[in-house]
């Protein structure tokens, strides 16, 4: 039955919902361009996902929605076709040599493994299933490739941008020092010790079980959210400066803490500079795909 899929995907490709035109496919779900995209090619897809997972189609399909699963099939789908369509416009090569060795060696093993031949039989799909399921991660990587090649400033672009949104990348660091042990009573008479005087790193070299940090003074250096177990790293970050916390229990053992400094730090552009250029290029990839919607028809099959 032909169906308006998804909300989600009238968002994103700005698709016209209307009758499909009169050589479409039966079962057609969507056009793009001249292009038919049919429920027979979502349920080969799925199929193929499914086996691809070593999971059951009837179990995936179990798992999720089985009408969210195959909206999500179609959105992918739509895009893949697009991005491929877009890609022989401008004769890119899509597949090197040695894919294209490697995208016969896999349909003559759907021929050769009796499994995998048995699983395209019963399934019904079909060697244009086969060849579009293959070639779905290459065409996205030689879409965007070909998305970064258009972005001519994009160096520039990404400096300016941390320039001007650097604020965004603070984030809170500590240094710390820490003592281990085996027990809650250990921890206990090494808190007696420090309130008798003795130094946090003396006591260190000499108790903790770790042997890592131990060394030096339990020292564990600088570190920010995220480089942690979860008990640790709320405890650490609770604590203010030049603080002794009391001893706390992990999977590791009891814990005592000695926060040395606590601050905030904007990291230097190269330490960001790889996910300042995936934003940019997203942002700059969707505004492309908005506008080959209009090159690149979608319509909705009513």
């Amino acid at each position: 039955m032909k169906r308006i899929i998804s909300l989600l995907i009238i968002i994103i490709f700005s698709i016209t919902i209307s009758a499909c035109s009169d050589d479409s496919k039966p079962n057609a779900l969507a056009q793009v361009g001249n292009e038919d995209i049919t429920e027979y090619d979502i349920q080969e897809y799925i199929s193929l996902v499914a086996h691809s997972q070593g999971t059951n189609l009837e179990d995936a399909l179990d798992e999720y929605n089985n009408e969210y699963v195959k909206n999500m099939v179609l959105e992918d789908m739509v895009s893949t076709v697009q991005k491929k369509q877009y890609l022989d416009d401008k004769d890119i090569t899509i597949l090197s040599i040695k894919e294209e060795e490697e995208l016969q060696s896999y349909l003559n093993n759907v021929i050769t493994d009796e499994k995998l031949n048995a699983f395209v039989k019963e399934n019904n799909i079909t060697e244009k299933s086969l060849i579009n399921f293959f070639m779905r991660n290459y065409i996205a990587e030689a879409f965007q490739i070909e998305m970064v090649k258009e972005m001519k400033t994009l160096d520039a672009d990404a400096k300016t941008y941390y320039e001007k949104n650097k604020e965004n990348y603070e984030s809170e660091k500590v240094k710390a020092f820490h003592i281990l042990t085996e027990t809650k009573e250990e921890a206990e008479e090494i808190i007696s010790r420090l309130d008798q005087g003795e130094t946090f790193e003396a006591l260190a070299k000499e108790k903790s079980t770790d042997k890592n940090t131990a060394i030096n003074g339990g020292d564990l250096g600088t570190f920010g959210r995220g480089e942690s177990f979860e008990e640790f790293e709320n405890k650490v970050f609770s604590m203010t400066i030049g603080e002794i916390s009391e001893p706390f229990e992990s999977m590791y053992g009891f814990h005592i803490i000695k926060l040395q400094n606590k601050f905030k730090e904007i990291p230097i552009y190269q330490e960001v500079e790889a996910a300042i250029k995936d934003k940019l290029i997203i942002d700059y990839t969707n505004n492309r795909i908005d506008e080959l919607n209009n090159k690149y028809t979608v319509v909705l099959c009513q």
